[in-house]
């Protein structure tokens, strides 16, 4: 019998300087997460956002980050962000993340990101939301 898909997530956004925090750039993640989450019929549980901080280096920088795998991983829910840069700069450090959603048998959602989430490319929760970054 096919596991029940749950319907609940957790959005996590992220700018790289403090001064991206003054501009849109945190709500328009934020806005384009909920509006992703609402169109999928997913119940946000929690938002988590780290204002401010480099994806380069070590991860503990981003403790909101790991705040909001951690939730996503427990709840068996799916993490939203905007792309995959949200999640690190490096490509290990996202595929590792999302390995470790995998492993849980929690999702990640990337709203635009250049990203195939095909199950052949062995990132089969990886979810590329085609036009949701875009305009409307």
């Amino acid at each position: 019998m096919p596991r029940k898909k749950n319907k609940t997530a957790v959005i996590y956004t992220r700018v790289s300087t403090k001064g991206q925090v003054d501009q849109t750039s945190l709500g328009s993640q934020l806005q384009q997460a909920e509006k992703l989450c609402k169109s999928k019929g997913l119940k946000v549980i929690g938002r988590f956002s780290d204002p401010g901080r480099s994806a380069y280096g070590k991860k503990d920088k981003q403790i909101s980050l790991r705040k909001a795998v951690k939730v996503t991983c427990e709840t068996k829910s799916t993490l939203v962000v905007y792309d995959a840069s949200r999640l690190g700069r490096s490509v290990v450090r996202t595929v590792r993340t999302a390995q470790e959603l995998t492993d849980a048998g929690a999702e990640l959602v990337m709203i635009a990101s250049p990203i195939d989430g095909k199950p052949a490319c062995g990132m089969g929760a990886v979810e590329r939301q085609e036009g949701a970054g875009e305009a409307s």
